[in-house]
């Protein structure tokens, strides 16, 4: 509230008042400029009006004075004045009152301690020097560039380039595999600073001959990432906006002549050095050009052009601050007072630009974490996303919920009660433990006992079973023949003889007893062949290991058909008990309650659930799905992708778990082939907030320790 009594600060000497240009509804425009933080601010006619009676120094005084004149003072419009002239330090310290402002302002623009990760991250700017002597040298040139012939010589340079670039478009796109080297890093370095120092020089270039004043070129950080920028403040004091919309588009020109000229030359140019510079300037100048510089919801080229064209100064920091007004009238109501008096379809444009620059940006800033923890250290990568998220999602919630909190007077009572509702909804959904059981995929089968391979490559002569069949242990299943053994028997069987035989008829000479050595060594020879290969003839019958039940034998498969040993004709499975495996995700398998009971649930909807008790839990995760029906690849519903050696992997770490079904059931015949189907489990009820900070914990834990 005012008072009549009230000094009004003094203004600082070295601000200058200077005229501007109308706005979007004629009226007259002014702004001051402030040499010390080279910045300038836009006032109306209404504030200028009472700055000429600011000399008067109270409040009583500049009352009169603007009555003198015919006019009153609106309190509103100077305590709005004096707000602006403080915030932005514009006005004279005389006390102690304004020592302790200014202290209060530094803290809040270098916060320390937990504050500091709630603030807005910096850029940090180095100016190196002046542009304007590399502009002047450069100028007779460049005013040559500007002409028109030569604007057609470069655009026919430039299409003729394109065309022989996708000519040779797979030569194109394997360049990249070039830069991934020492020297193709060092290539691309030197030609990314050559372009972006040409960039910004651009942007000096049009701001002088447009009438605008050009400050120093340096290098800024920002979040660690160095960035050319040139000091154009003075843009301001050119009246007419299609100028300055010159100025932003000045660098992104500059860029797309040399990638215009760098794409024929890339295309002319043999391999080597030089063409390896070309295709980084004419690859890096389209996208950033694209990606960065025409992006108007980043602060750079884009956005001031959008904002000259548009005619809206300060766009960005006014359409965040109609993001955040839209999303907290949604909860306080029509009530709400705008930020700024605007029609509806203003409101709705800054409104969605506000909500995507906040999107764009929260991107932006996750996509810079991830390259840090991709690339450079998983410590600071995970650091980046914790000031992140903590800047750019908890401390929108934060200040949402405290502004609409001390707004809570302007709610209607239905609005506070749906919002309670709502707010106690939420928390009982995150905070209560709800989940008492779930489902996992799973496969129920017999134990198996064996698999039925043939020994070698061979003929099958008798398959003496037949799918369902109960066999006895060491009853012979299917026999097989082999030509080619059979004619190695015969072959070792002669070359026993053969040297049985030539030691029969050895003399006594010294000759023959030397020779009888080498022959007794080929008869021991032949002999352990014949006994190796009778022993590979016996497995020629194959003879079951174990009493149980026979399932899967093909049905193509009969007498008389060759086979090979990888070919699998058949299981032998228990009959004696079923089993069933699940596989369980790690969040799962801590909350498993061993002792309850668990139940099988067919997919088939005509068989019956069966019961089913724990038996064994693998500690560590499985590396391959072995059950490749679960599998995603085989329409299973466990998400997996196939190894090198085509095996399924898991996409999320799963426990494979093995259950026995109740032994009342177990004796039924009717399951002899495995069965899918899904496992309910009883598990320790945990409320999603605790799954979600155990989650995060782990991940944290695990990064850090890598």
């Amino acid at each position: 509230m005012l008072n009549n009594n009230q000094a009004l600060p003094p203004l600082r000497q070295d601000i200058r008042l200077e005229s501007d240009s109308y706005d979007r509804a004629g009226n007259k425009r002014w702004r001051i400029y402030d040499p010390c933080q080279h910045r300038f601010f836009q006032l109306c006619s209404d504030d200028i009006q009472l700055l000429a009676f600011w000399q008067v120094g109270t409040v009583d005084k500049l009352k009169k004075a603007l009555e003198r004149t015919g006019q009153t003072l609106n309190a509103q419009q100077l305590e709005g004045l004096l707000s602006f002239l403080s915030e932005n330090n514009l006005t004279k310290a005389t006390g102690n009152k304004d020592y302790r402002h200014l202290q209060e302002q530094h803290k809040r623009v270098n916060p320390t301690g937990l504050a500091r990760l709630f603030s807005p991250p910096k850029i940090i700017q180095f100016p190196l020097f002046s542009p304007l002597p590399i502009i002047h040298f450069l100028q007779p040139s460049i005013e040559l560039i500007g002409h028109r012939v030569f604007i057609s010589i470069w655009l026919f340079i430039t299409l003729f380039g394109v065309y022989l670039t996708t000519r040779q478009w797979d030569v194109f796109v394997s360049t990249f595999t070039h830069l991934f080297s020492v020297q193709g890093f060092l290539t691309y370095g030197v030609s990314l600073i050559l372009l972006k120092f040409i960039h910004e020089l651009g942007h000096a270039y049009v701001a002088h001959i447009k009438g605008g004043s050009v400050g120093k070129m340096g290098i800024s950080l920002f979040m660690g990432l160095p960035m050319f920028y040139t000091e154009l403040a003075g843009i301001n004091r050119i009246r007419d906006p299609h100028q300055r919309m010159w100025v932003a588009t000045g660098g992104v020109a500059a860029e797309t002549l040399i990638a215009g000229i760098a794409t024929l030359a890339w295309a002319l140019l043999p391999e080597g050095i030089l063409r390896s510079i070309a295709f980084i300037l004419c690859t890096t100048s389209w996208l950033t050009t694209i990606l960065i510089n025409l992006n108007p919801l980043s602060r750079f080229d884009g956005y001031y052009f959008l904002s000259d064209w548009l005619k809206i100064e300060n766009l960005q920091p006014r359409a965040l601050a109609f993001s955040r007004w839209y999303i907290r009238r949604l909860i306080v109501g029509q009530a709400l007072e705008q930020p700024e008096p605007m029609g509806k379809p203003q409101i709705w444009l800054f409104s969605l630009y506000g909500m995507l620059v906040w999107f764009y940006q929260i991107s932006l800033m996750m996509g810079i974490s991830y390259l840090v923890y991709s690339f450079a250290d998983k410590t600071i990568g995970c650091l980046f996303f914790v000031y992140t998220l903590s800047h750019y999602l908890v401390a929108p919630i934060y200040r949402l919920i405290k502004d609409s909190f001390a707004a809570r007077q302007l709610m209607s009572v239905v609005r506070r009660l749906f919002l309670l509702i709502i707010a106690a909804g939420v928390s009982l959904l995150l905070l209560l433990p709800l989940e008492h059981s779930t489902t996992v995929p799973s496969i129920m089968s017999r134990e198996q006992l064996a698999t039925i391979h043939p020994p070698e490559n061979a003929k099958i002569l008798s398959i003496n079973a037949k799918n369902g069949d109960y066999i006895a242990a060491d009853q012979i299943i299917m026999a097989f023949s082999s030509p080619e053994l059979e004619y190695k028997t015969t072959e070792a069987i002669l070359r026993y003889n053969v040297a049985t035989e030539r030691l029969n008829r050895i003399s006594g000479s010294a000759k023959e007893l030397t020779e009888s050595v080498v022959i007794r060594q080929q008869q021991i020879q032949a002999k352990m062949d014949v006994e190796g290969l009778a022993q590979r003839a016996e497995k020629l019958l194959w003879r079951a290991p174990a009493s149980g039940i026979i399932v899967d034998i093909p049905e193509q498969i009969g007498a008389l058909q060759w086979v090979r040993p990888d070919n699998q004709l058949g299981r032998i499975v228990s009959n004696q008990s079923l089993l069933a495996t699940a596989y369980l995700p790690e969040n799962v398998l801590n909350r498993l309650q061993p002792t309850r009971i668990a139940r099988f649930i067919p997919e088939e909807p005509s068989l019956p659930v069966y019961t089913l008790k724990l038996v064994d839990i693998e500690e560590s995760a499985t590396e391959f799905i072995s059950d490749i029906s679960l599998s995603s690849q085989f329409g299973g519903p466990i998400a997996s992708y196939d190894s090198d050696s085509g095996q399924p992997v898991p996409v999320v770490a799963q426990h494979k778990v093995r259950f026995t079904v109740n032994h009342t059931m177990a004796d039924s015949t009717t399951i002899l082939n495995a069965l899918r189907g899904h496992i309910e489990l009883e598990i320790q009820p945990e409320s999603i907030a605790h799954q979600m900070l155990k989650q995060v914990w782990k991940i944290l834990m695990t990064e850090l320790r890598g």
